[in-house]
Parts: C-alpha cells; structure tokens; sequence
C-alpha cells in the first residue's frame, strides 16, 4: 500500500508517473529514479517535526527572461531550506568542487563527465535567494545508487554536503541540531510561495493534510485515506455487482417460469390428445360391441343350411391382432335375384354375428 500511495503521491508533486519512467532506461529516466528513492526516504522520516517538500522546482533564472533551472528536490524545515541536486550514478566518481566537470570512473567501461554538481547546486541556490533572500540554505549532493563510491570527491564541506544513502540520517540529524529560524507558519508560508514553481497540484484531500501535518503524519493520513477510498469503491462495487445479480437473478426466473409454463402447456396439449385418441379408440370399440350384441348368432352349421337359399362362398374366419374376437369373411348370393353382398365382421368366440334381409324379404 505504501508503495501505491508514494508513487500517487510523487506523480502529484512531480508530475512524473515513476511506472512510466521505468519502462526507459535512458539518463532522465534514470534520474528520476534516484529521485523518487530520495523522495520516498523523506516523506518517511520524522527527523524535522514540522517540514514540506517540493519536487522539480522550475524557478526562474535571476536577470534572464524566460530561462529557468531546475531543482530536484527542496525540503523547508524549521532550521532553513535543504536543496538537494540528486545523482543516480555507479561507479567511482573523482572531483573537486573548484572543478568544471567531474568523472564517473567505470574499470570495464568508459568513463563519463558530467557537470560539476556542487557547482549546479549552487547556481540553484543563488537564484532561490533572489526569490527569497536571507534564509539558510543547505546545499545537499546525493549519490542514490549503491553501487557508488564518492571517497574520492574533495570539496569545502562547511559549503555543502556530498553525501550517499548511507550518510542520509546522520546529515539530516546534524541539520536538525542547527538553530530553528522558521515557524510551522513559516514554513506554510513559504511552501505556497514555492509551489508555483513545481508541478505541484492542490489537490484538496492530500494537501488538506499536509498543511498541518508532519511528513510522517501526512504518510500514516494519506494511507488511512486511501484506504478509506479503497473501501468505498469496494463497497460500491459490491453494491453495482449485487444490483447486476439481482438484475439477472429475475431475469433468470422469469426464463425458468416461462419455460415450466411452456412445458406444463404442451404437455397437457398432448396430453389431451393421447386422451382424445384414446377416447376415439375406446368409442369405436363400443361401437363394435354395440353392433354385435344387435346380431343373432349363428353358426356354421346354420350357415351351410341355409345354401338352399342362398349361395354362401368365400368364406374366412381368422383371429385378428387388433380386434377383440375373429375377422369373419364371406360372400352370398341371393339364387333368385342374383343379387350378392359381400361382409367384413367381427365375430366373438369365432361365432359370426350377422343379420342379413335380402331383396325378397328372406
């Protein structure tokens, strides 16, 4: 979480997405990054109860128009202002502060010259103290890498301070031993009349804090902010996703209770035909037994009396697999008028049930 909000927080000072910045590996990129790890150091500590800290000021250079210098980092602390000039080099770095230009000393590589920054820092200084004159200033050159050996750099240390990661606290503790010169309002003031200067943006949720509040303060508020907004957002979301399952939860059961409707409707609808077939099916049946139960019985001996009159052939009697009784077939002709009919019955206990009237009443 802290190392969120830090970034957040160095992003609003600076203006600079350090995410960005680590995805180049050019030397601004680089600087950055030596930056952001003296910054992170400084809002942490608690050595000054009541200081503010600006990043990449552009002030205006003294008797030039339009020209600025930049400073890296300036910290107001109740014992003056601390300008800090931030190097992010390895190796071996040879220099003295009377030099124009000091060397980055590599074994397996070239070396590089770069500008004096003793020299830099102080032309930061000098155009600070036309903005805001008779102030103590602590000019501060920081080597950020680990990978850095400044013992062989020689300069006036009652002018400045060259210092690494490891001299960071004993410095800071050494300048807090100074005499205070600047009040907490002080120190207000003079930060809002720097800003300016900076990318700096009011942001009224942090700044509120930091107005009032020690850098440490301002560290543990911010986080309990932040957290507090994560929570919210959390809470709303929990609120926006229990509003979509609920959205879809009713979508849902209508979908279901359409589709039990819908099949509870074709299954009566068939249902209701099968019934229907049956019925028809059973109606038939009835019919059939009702027309036998009209006929008189008679069997095949009375049949075979009757040929006096009347000329009985083809005849057939079958069980049938879907009938109750016997298929009884058989074709008579009437020997006076020569007329004939042709019957299709049903019999039961293969007993024909038949009634027959011929044209002369017989």
């Amino acid at each position: 979480m802290y190392n969120d909000f830090e970034k957040l927080l160095y992003q609003n000072s600076s203006g600079v997405d350090i995410d960005d910045m680590c995805e180049y590996s050019n030397e601004r990129a680089i600087g950055y990054d030596g930056e952001y790890s003296l910054f992170k150091y400084l809002i942490s500590n608690n050595t000054f109860p009541h200081s503010k800290l600006l990043t990449t000021l552009n002030i205006p250079v003294y008797n030039k128009v339009n020209k600025t210098t930049e400073i890296d980092l300036l910290l107001i602390t109740p014992q003056g202002i601390l300008v800090f000039e931030v190097k992010n080099y390895r190796g071996t770095i040879y220099g003295k502060d009377s030099d124009a230009s000091w060397t980055q000393f590599f074994v397996s590589a070239s070396n590089n010259k770069f500008n004096n920054p003793i020299r830099q820092n102080q032309y930061h200084i000098d155009n600070l103290c036309k903005l805001i004159p008779c102030t103590k200033y602590y000019s501060l050159i920081y080597f950020a890498n680990r990978d850095c050996d400044i013992s062989r750099i020689s300069y006036d240390d009652d002018k400045c301070k060259v210092i690494s990661q490891i001299d960071l606290d004993d410095t800071l503790d050494s300048i807090a031993n100074q005499p205070t010169i600047f009040s907490n309002e002080d120190i207000d003031n003079l930060f809002n009349e720097l800003k300016i200067y900076s990318n700096e943006k009011d942001n009224p949720e942090i700044y509120s804090v930091v107005q009032h509040k020690n850098l440490t303060e301002f560290k543990d508020e911010l986080t309990n902010y932040f957290n507090s907004e994560i929570e919210l957002i959390k809470h709303n979301s929990n609120n926006e996703l229990n509003k979509v399952k609920h959205k879809y939860i009713r979508r849902l059961t209508i979908l279901i209770l359409l589709t039990i409707f819908i099949a509870i409707f074709f299954i009566s609808f068939f249902s209701s035909v099968a019934k229907s077939a049956n019925q028809q099916a059973e109606l038939a049946i009835d019919a059939y037994n009702e027309m036998f139960d009209k006929f008189s019985e008679v069997s095949i001996s009375d049949i075979e009396l009757a040929q006096s009159l009347l000329d009985i052939t083809n005849l057939s009697i079958q069980d049938h697999e879907y009938l109750v009784g016997s298929l009884v077939s058989f074709t008579i002709t009437n020997n006076a008028s020569n007329a004939y009919l042709h019957f299709n019955a049903v019999s039961k206990d293969k007993k024909a049930v038949i009634y027959v009237k011929l044209k002369d009443g017989t």
